[in-house]
């Protein structure tokens, strides 16, 4: 069933760059940011979620200088870690603590001394996570593994993923001691590539490079099952179509589904999370001017993708970077709205669960209806919600 959205909130009115969002605990989530109107300093925010309302808490600078390519990912309740390009170019990392809704930071560590581009990290397991980024100063792309105590983090030896120019690096946890990056190889012909990688400590085995499209712009991906990947991408052999992927991993060999397109024109700002077993979701622009922000799940059954509803969240100019899943069947998507002097804007999500079974009795077995559908001037049109009156109360049943 199509999510459904509530009212968008603005968390940030000046000039917002390099969101990014990670869940901290259930309805509580962590929003790191650049602040134009605050000389483009670095920012973090922690906020609480009751159904669709979000309450900010305390905002709290983390860095007092230029802040670019932020991520952010968790490493236990109540605890997450902001890596980030300095105004020198490097990629640095901070651990954040949080009491309530007030987040404080360690000390400022440097996982890369060289010019640091297109940072992504992903939880590995409690306090462990890994950091992948191109390194422009080499024209490599690398990664690092770090475990953390208290608010140290203490890194691994730095493995080259690619070693060429690589641009759009995103990274989706497989296991705690197996991950996936996908990247634009723009010393490839901005092929998309991915690479599986197995850790022991903090030492990571790289696998080999693997194509899963000739001709790529953006890439976004996230883990659906143990050994499933969701691949994201703006297919420009394809008219930078909105494409996904999947891929099924046997040790660090992906076996690549069939692509499936789920916005038939240019689909830009990707990013993407999957919320279930199997479940996944990506959020897009429409590649205009202005653009509109848009979310679509989908299920995988092996490596077949059947695409959901299409839902628009704003129809003016938004730039959807930042999502995270933070509770069940719950999703914050975070992005700069450009006709409010590109404010930060983040946005809470539900995707529908049926509150009671309906089921068909066939031939004196049940089955489960998994869609509805009417039919409108002859047209079938799926029924995205059901609610019957009980007690002069309506409740959602489907």
């Amino acid at each position: 069933m199509a999510i459904i959205f509530g009212t968008s909130n603005v968390y940030n009115a000046g000039g917002t760059y390099w969101q990014e969002m990670c869940k901290i605990d259930t309805d509580k989530y962590a929003i790191a940011y650049r602040d134009g109107a605050d000389s483009n300093h670095g920012y973090v925010m922690v906020c609480t979620v009751s159904g669709t309302t979000i309450t900010e808490g305390t905002r709290v600078k983390f860095n007092v200088a230029v802040t670019a390519q932020i991520t952010c990912c968790p490493l236990g309740t109540d605890k997450f870690v902001v890596c980030f390009q300095d105004s020198d170019k490097q990629g640095k990392s901070l651990i954040f603590t949080v009491s309530g809704t007030v987040p404080t930071a360690g000390s400022e560590q440097t996982f890369n001394t060289g010019d640091t581009y297109f940072i992504k990290c992903r939880q590995l397991g409690t306090d462990k996570f890994v950091v992948a980024y191109e390194d422009r100063t080499a024209s490599a792309g690398q990664s690092r593994v770090a475990t953390v105590s208290t608010t140290t983090a203490t890194y691994g030896t730095e493995d080259v993923f690619n070693a060429a120019t690589t641009y759009n690096v995103w990274v989706a946890k497989l296991d705690t001691d197996k991950f996936v990056v996908a990247f634009k190889d723009a010393g490839d012909s901005n092929k998309g590539k991915t690479v599986a990688c197995t850790v022991s400590g903090t030492t990571i085995t790289t696998g080999s490079e693997e194509e899963f499209d000739n001709n790529v712009a953006e890439v976004a991906c996230c883990q659906i099952d143990t050994n499933k990947v969701a691949i994201s991408f703006q297919d420009q052999d394809n008219s930078s179509r909105g494409t996904t992927r999947i891929a099924t991993y046997s040790g660090t060999t992906a076996t690549y589904g069939t692509a499936d397109v789920f916005f038939s024109t240019a689909a830009n700002y990707l990013s993407t999370d999957s919320y279930d077993t199997g479940k996944y979701y990506v959020n897009y622009g429409n590649g205009g001017a202005p653009t509109s922000g848009f979310t679509r799940d989908a299920t995988v059954s092996g490596t077949t993708i059947t695409q959901g509803t299409q839902v628009e969240f704003d129809a003016t100019s938004a730039r959807p970077l930042a999502t995270a899943v933070i509770g069940t069947n719950k999703i914050v998507v975070g992005y700069a709205d450009v006709t409010d002097g590109g404010a930060g804007t983040a946005i809470i999500g539900d995707f529908p669960a049926s509150v009671l079974p309906i089921e068909l009795n066939i031939s004196d077995v049940w089955k489960p209806i998994d869609t509805i559908e009417i039919n409108v001037g002859d047209v079938w049109k799926p029924v995205t919600k059901v609610e019957i009156n009980i007690g002069d109360v309506w409740k959602t049943v489907f």
